[in-house]
């Protein structure tokens, strides 16, 4: 395990990755990993085939499409955004699966548009996605705490964070040091007196998934409280955790969050 204390724009972040799992791994298809990120108990029991893996991670990329794509057209919108940040840093590629809502044309209001991601493998499709259509995004391979700490994420810059199926997949110290950076990225005034900052994290919680309910790969599935905690104590008061879209993938279930400063 490896662990960073970062200062940048006056905030400490802290970050913690398990390294000992494989992403590259996980997410190239292969003989022993003919359906990747499907739960490991259907794969074993039969209940997933082609035509079942094809359709279960179509119906998340519609879900992820209806969810962000009226959110970040409302951003647009909003008195201070063409003056003020408009950077979307997005956490994680993985598969992409929740993330064809970058093919609207909205997400070209905000620039730039970057993703960050530690897998060789999941940068290497995210470049074919932007490739195949022309999108106009960077891509970075790199751990998040490596990219903050050398400047390549500038909160001050960043009007949206979007994190799909990422926290999930942090042990306790990587959770707590990312929602506490959230929080302190929340802090940041988008303009004099206005906090336009979001966040927008895909996450199967506790709350819905219950212990022996699914077998998880590499997921923890945290419950309200352990996310809210930690952003509260980097945003230094209250902070916005709202529900905004649920969707059952197999087994399992996902809410969106939008986490935002509470209004003055």
């Amino acid at each position: 395990m490896r662990q960073q204390q970062v200062q940048n724009m006056g905030m400490e972040i802290t970050t913690s990755q398990k390294l000992y799992y494989n992403w590259n791994e996980a997410l190239i298809q292969s003989e022993k990993n003919p359906f990747p990120l499907a739960p490991n108990d259907l794969v074993r029991n039969g209940e997933v085939n082609e035509e079942s893996y094809m359709n279960e991670n179509k119906l998340l990329q519609e879900a992820g499409v209806r969810v962000m794509v009226p959110e970040l057209l409302e951003i647009t919108q909003v008195s201070d955004f063409e003056k003020g940040p408009k950077a979307l840093e997005i956490f994680g590629a993985g598969l992409l699966r929740d993330m064809q809502w970058l093919r609207n044309p909205v997400t070209h209001l905000f620039n730039p548009v970057c993703i960050t991601d530690c897998s060789t493998f999941a940068c290497e499709n995210a470049e074919k996605f932007k490739d195949l259509y022309s999108l106009p995004i960077s891509i970075l391979e790199s751990d998040i705490g490596d990219a903050i700490a050398c400047g390549y994420i500038d909160p001050e810059q960043t009007r949206v964070h979007y994190a799909g199926q990422l926290v999930q997949n942090l042990d306790l110290e990587g959770k707590n040091g990312l929602m506490k950076y959230f929080g302190q990225f929340l802090r940041i005034p988008t303009s004099k007196g206005k906090y336009g900052r979001k966040v927008y994290l895909l996450h199967a919680r506790g709350e819905d998934n219950p212990l022996g309910s699914v077998e998880w790969k590499n997921t923890i599935a945290w419950p309200d409280k352990d996310l809210l905690d930690p952003l509260e104590e980097g945003f230094g008061g209250s902070v916005l955790m709202e529900i905004i879209g649920t969707h059952n993938h197999w087994n399992q279930r996902y809410v969106w969050f939008r986490l935002s400063a509470p209004p003055k």
